[in-house]
């Protein structure tokens, strides 16, 4: 799916409300924040220095769940010579959703409290920050560590996506280089086969797409518990790369309370997505957008664009050369 390669760029920001902060040094003078608090607030306020925190946090967090479970995996395997039973293999899985949660845990709740905080104080409903604060932890309990296959990002999906990639590399695995390689020099082979699963590549996925899913989620409760908020506005990065889900949701408004947007979509609507949601008041709806955020997604240019791209990874040739067809 072209999705997954793009509306992974910078979401479009639009500049609403007051100056928060000058309302962040109230709450301090205040004593409702600290100054650490207030701090981590103001690192937030900006949506493409926030997304790259969360991203690098969590993808600190993904890395080292991955490279661990990989190392737990293999060691199964050594301990086995070889040949781990498919009981072991069972146990192994069925351990792995609570092993793998506690290595995520933390910076999923970081990144969802330092959002949740960020959505009230910019909302100016302080008093609502334990509530949305409990909200919002809860849902992180409950959504990543569900065994709904629709929650796709839960622990328990992505360890049954590694569960499945990895049995069917090892099967691979022992049908070839076991058989013929003997399982000592046959083993870097099996390593070099999960590497998809447990590499980096994997790991930045699921990076970027959580962090969109706990911002939605930290912005969702916060409206939710806001009386003044009426509606979210879908935001994308308003370009040619906008795939056909993202792309035409570009400023469409749904009811606060309304997870899923006309097409069905909600954010993030694909591995790698940063769309982003946005808070809207009675009063927020009724004024104009500017110009510079009226975007319209094009079908047309979409598919320009994937042309192009297409062009530029296909190999030139000796007649493309001597014709001029291409650059």
């Amino acid at each position: 799916h072209a999705a997954n390669e793009r509306c992974a760029g910078k979401a479009w920001t639009p500049t609403k409300g007051a100056d928060v902060n000058e309302l962040l040094a109230a709450l301090v003078q205040l004593g409702v924040l600290d100054n650490a608090t207030a701090q981590r607030i103001t690192r937030n306020l900006s949506p493409d220095e926030a997304q790259a925190w969360a991203e690098t946090t969590l993808l600190q967090a993904f890395t080292g769940g991955l490279d661990a479970q990989r190392y737990r995996l293999l060691d199964l395997v050594d301990s086995a010579n070889g040949r781990p039973t498919a009981a072991q293999l069972a146990e192994f899985w069925r351990r792995e959703d609570a092993a793998f949660f506690r290595s995520i845990e933390p910076a999923l709740y970081e990144i969802a409290q330092e959002r949740a905080i960020v959505s009230i104080v910019s909302g100016g409903a302080v008093d609502m920050w334990e509530a949305v604060n409990e909200a919002v932890i809860g849902w992180v309990n409950d959504y990543y560590t569900n065994l709904d296959v629709e929650l796709v990002g839960s622990v328990p999906n992505i360890n049954a996506t590694s569960r499945t990639d990895f049995a069917r590399a090892f099967l691979d695995w022992q049908r070839g280089e076991l058989e013929t390689a003997g399982y000592a020099d046959g083993l870097p082979q099996l390593i070099r086969a999960i590497e998809p699963t447990f590499g980096a590549v994997r790991a930045e996925r699921l990076a970027v797409t959580e962090s969109t899913r706990i911002y939605y989620e930290s912005t969702y409760q916060a409206a939710n518990a806001n009386p003044y908020v009426v509606a979210l506005r879908w935001y994308s990065a308003a370009d040619e790369l906008v795939c056909p889900i993202c792309g035409p949701n570009h400023t469409v408004t749904v009811p606060k309370n309304q997870r899923t947007w006309p097409n069905g979509a909600s954010i993030p609507a694909h591995p790698n997505c940063r769309c982003r949601a946005i808070e809207e008041t009675a009063l927020t709806l009724e004024t104009p957008l500017p110009p510079e955020e009226r975007y319209r997604w094009s079908a047309d240019a979409y598919a320009r664009y994937q042309q192009e791209q297409r062009d530029a990874r296909r190999p030139t040739s000796l007649i493309d050369t001597l014709t001029g067809s291409r650059p």
